[in-house]
């Protein structure tokens, strides 16, 4: 289950008189994402990972798309893009 953070803001400047101005946003309730941190590229499907308007309480890491070679028949070698061997 993912938690609730509240979140807020301050903004305001002193000026040489030493008045303070500015404004308080009041916290509103944010969730925290609870999904995958870490991903891997897919061949033939796109991934969405369901961040709007949540909490991200670490980089998201997008990993290198997969890639291989193997010989084949013809004596070259055949490559796969973005799908396991």
């Amino acid at each position: 289950m993912a938690s609730i953070k509240e979140t807020g803001s301050l903004k305001g400047s002193i000026s040489a008189t030493c008045s303070l101005s500015g404004g308080v946003s009041t916290p509103k309730k944010v969730e925290e994402y609870s999904g995958e941190y870490q991903i891997t590229p897919q061949a033939f499907t796109g991934q969405v990972l369901q961040t709007a308007n949540k909490l991200c309480t670490k980089n998201i890491t997008v990993d290198a798309v997969p890639y291989y070679e193997v010989s084949n028949l013809s004596d070259g070698k055949t490559a796969y893009i973005a799908s396991e061997v």
